[in-house]
C-alpha cells in the first residue's frame, strides 16, 4: 500500500492539488462494489458561476463519464434552493455496463433514449447530497455518486480546489488522465502529427539566433522569449503528453485480463525495445567508449588530459551537436568536453551493455497475439501499438523539453558572462531575472543574497537502515556500492558497476544507466521513466522508497532485489550522513 503512494498517478495528483506527503495522512477505504443504474458527479460550485451547482449524469457506470467515453446530461442548479437553471442533454445517450470480459459501451434501451438518467426527485437528491457534504466538510465539495436500486450512493467527496476566478479546473484535468481507447486515439494523433513536429520546429528556430552577435537589449529579449517558449511547452506537456502515458496502463489492463500472468507487470516486456531518443544517445556514447576501449594509445592520451586523434575529436564534436542539449539539475550535462571525455573513460572501463532489441520482443509479441481470441486480436494489436507509443513518449517528450531548457540556459549564461566581465566579476547577478535586468540597466545595483546553507558532513556514527522497501519495478538482484546522484557533478562521478540512487531518473541523465548494476528511485512506480529505462537494460530496479536519497549514502554496499522491491544495506563504505548547518 505504501508503494502506491509513489505511483505516477499519485505523484501527479499531489503535484496538481498541492498536497505535501510529509504533512498529510493516507487512508484505506473499504467500499461496497455497486453496479450503478445511473452515475455522475456534482460540483458544489459551478466552474463558471459561483451562484450555481453543476451536476452531470450518465446511465451505467461512472467510468464512462470520467474517461470521456460517454457524453453526460448536464444540469446547472441554483445553489440557493436547487432550482434547475439549465439542462443540456447529450447528442445521444449511451452507457457503460459490466460484461463478461470487463465492461462494454452500448446504446441505452429505446425506452430510456429520450429520458435523462435523473428525474426531478433524483436531481433533488443529488443536490441535497452535495450541499450536505459541503456543510459537513466546511467547503464546497466535488462528489461522485451512483445509484443502487432506490439508493443514492456517494463514492467520494473532496474539496473543490479551484474557483471560477482561478485558472482552469484542476480536478477535471486530473481525471482526464484516465482515458478511453477512443480518447487516446485522438490524443495520439494530436501529439504525433501536430505537437511534436511543432515542438521540434520551434526549438530549431529559436536556436538559430547567434547569441554573441546580439546587443544587450536583444539578448535580454531572447532570454524572455526562450523562457516563455519553455514555460508554454511545459504546460502543453502536462495537459497533452502526460495523459497519453495512460496508453501503457490501458494495454497492461488488457494484457492481464487476457493472459492472467503470475507477474502483473509481465506486459512491460512487450513494450521493451521501443525506439527511444535516450537509448539512441546511449548507444552513441557506447560507440565512442568502444573507440577508447579498443585503442590503448587513445586511452593513454585522454587519461593524460591530451586531445585524441582527429577522428575521435570529430566524433566527440558530432555528439555535442546531436545531443549537447541534455540538461539535468539546471546544468547542461555535456556542456564541457572534458566532462564528456571523463564519462567516456568510465564507460570504457566496463564491458559494453546493450538495451533490449526487437528480436528479444518479437517472440513474446507473437505468443501474446496468438493467445488472444481471433475476434479481439485486432484490438490487442492496436492496444500494444498504443502502449509502445506511450512508452516511447515517456522518454522522448522529456528530451524535447530539455532542448528548450538548454536554450534558456545558453542565453542566460551568455548574459551572465557579459555582466560579470563588465562588472569585474560581480557574482551577485546569478538569477535569471537579475541577468535580464542587468542587461537592460547597466548601472543596476543588485543586493547581495543570503548565502545558501552549506552541507557539512560529520564523520563517525550514522544510524543506517538494514532494509528499505519500495515498489518492485525491474526484475533481478544485484549487489554493489551506491552512488547517490543529486546534481550533474554526481552524474559524472558515476563509475561502472555502481547502484544508481536518485530522486527520479530524469531522461537527460539516463546515459549513466548502462554503467549501473541496479537503479533505486525515491519516487515513482512501475511506469516511472527510470523503471522503463532500467528494464530496457535488464537491470534490477526498485522505486518508491521515500527516503532513498537520505538514508543511503554514496559508498554504502547495497543488495537490490527487483523482484520483491527490497534494498538491503549490508555495510557502510562512504561518508556519514550530511547535516544542514
Amino acid at each position: 500500500m505504501w508503494a502506491s503512494l509513489w505511483t505516477d498517478r499519485a505523484l501527479i495528483y499531489r503535484r496538481e492539488l498541492g498536497i505535501d506527503v510529509d504533512t498529510s495522512a493516507m487512508a484505506v477505504v473499504i467500499q461496497e462494489l455497486v453496479e450503478g443504474r445511473a452515475s455522475g458527479i456534482a460540483f458544489g460550485v459551478h466552474p463558471t458561476d459561483r451562484e450555481l451547482i453543476a451536476v452531470e449524469a450518465v446511465y451505467g457506470l461512472n467510468q464512462g463519464l470520467v474517461d470521456g467515453t460517454i457524453e453526460p446530461d448536464r444540469w446547472a442548479l441554483a445553489r440557493s434552493g436547487g432550482r434547475v437553471v439549465d439542462h443540456v442533454p447529450p447528442t445521444e445517450r449511451r452507457r457503460l455496463v459490466v460484461a463478461d470480459a470487463g465492461t462494454l459501451v452500448e446504446d441505452v434501451p429505446p425506452d430510456l433514449a429520450e429520458t435523462p438518467p435523473l428525474d426531478a426527485a433524483g436531481l433533488r437528491e443529488v443536490f441535497e447530497a452535495v450541499t450536505a457534504s459541503g456543510a459537513v466538510f466546511g467547503s464546497p465539495q466535488d462528489i461522485e455518486w451512483t445509484t443502487a436500486g432506490d439508493r443514492l450512493v456517494l463514492l467520494q467527496s473532496r474539496a473543490i480546489t479551484t474557483s471560477p476566478a482561478q485558472e482552469g479546473d484542476q480536478r477535471a484535468w486530473y481525471l482526464s488522465l484516465t482515458r478511453s481507447l477512443d480518447n487516446l486515439r485522438g490524443v495520439r494523433d494530436r501529439v504525433e502529427r501536430e505537437l511534436l513536429p511543432k515542438m521540434e520546429g520551434e526549438a530549431i528556430e529559436l536556436a538559430r539566433r547567434d547569441l554573441r552577435s546580439l546587443d544587450d537589449e536583444e539578448l535580454a529579449r531572447v532570454i524572455e522569449v526562450r523562457l516563455a517558449a519553455h514555460d508554454r511547452w511545459v504546460d502543453i506537456y502536462w495537459k497533452e503528453f502526460i495523459p497519453l502515458a495512460h496508453g501503457i496502463r490501458l494495454f497492461g489492463q488488457f494484457f492481464n485480463e487476457t493472459v492472467r500472468p503470475e507477474d502483473p507487470y509481465e506486459f512491460m516486456n512487450l513494450l521493451a525495445a521501443t525506439p527511444m531518443m535516450s537509448v539512441r544517445r546511449n548507444r552513441e556514447l557506447a560507440r565512442l567508449a568502444s573507440l577508447i576501449r579498443d585503442d590503448p594509445e587513445l586511452r593513454r592520451r585522454l587519461e593524460a588530459g591530451e586531445e585524441g586523434d582527429g577522428f575521435f575529436e570529430e566524433q566527440v564534436e558530432a555528439f555535442h551537436r546531436a545531443f549537447g542539449d541534455a540538461v539535468f539539475a539546471d546544468q547542461q550535462c555535456f556542456g564541457e568536453r572534458d566532462r564528456l571525455v571523463r564519462l567516456l573513460l568510465s564507460l570504457a572501463e566496463a564491458p559494453a551493455v546493450e538495451a533490449a532489441t526487437s528480436d528479444d520482443v518479437e517472440e513474446l509479441t507473437e505468443t501474446f497475439l496468438t493467445n488472444v481470441d481471433a475476434d479481439r486480436r485486432e484490438l490487442a494489436a492496436e492496444l500494444l501499438e498504443l502502449g509502445r507509443i506511450s512508452y516511447r513518449l515517456r522518454d522522448d517528450d522529456n528530451i524535447f523539453l530539455g532542448r528548450f531548457e538548454s536554450l534558456v540556459l545558453d542565453a542566460v549564461e551568455e548574459g551572465r558572462s557579459r555582466l560579470h566581465q563588465n562588472r569585474g566579476g560581480d557574482q551577485r547577478l546569478t538569477d535569471l531575472q537579475d541577468v535580464v535586468k542587468g542587461l537592460r540597466h547597466p548601472n543596476l545595483v543588485v543586493e547581495a543574497k543570503a548565502p545558501a546553507k552549506q552541507i557539512k558532513v560529520e564523520r563517525g556514527f550514522r544510524a543506517m537502515p538494514r532494509q528499505l522497501v519500495g515498489q518492485p519495478a525491474g526484475p533481478g538482484v544485484a549487489t554493489a556500492a551506491a552512488r547517490v546522484v543529486d546534481n550533474v557533478d554526481d552524474l559524472f562521478r558515476f563509475r561502472a558497476g555502481e547502484v544508481l540512487v536518485c530522486d527520479a531518473v530524469d531522461p537527460n541523465m539516463t546515459f549513466v544507466v548502462p554503467m549501473a548494476s541496479a537503479v533505486i528511485e525515491r519516487r515513482g512506480g512501475m511506469l516511472i521513466h527510470g523503471a522503463i529505462i532500467a528494464r530496457e537494460y535488464g537491470l534490477p530496479c526498485v522505486t518508491g522508497i521515500p527516503e532513498a536519497t537520505t538514508q543511503i549514502v554514496t559508498g554504502d554496499q547495497l543488495t537490490v532485489d527487483g523482484y520483491l522491491g527490497i534494498v538491503t544495506v549490508s555495510r557502510e563504505a562512504g561518508p556519514a550522513t550530511p547535516r544542514v548547518a
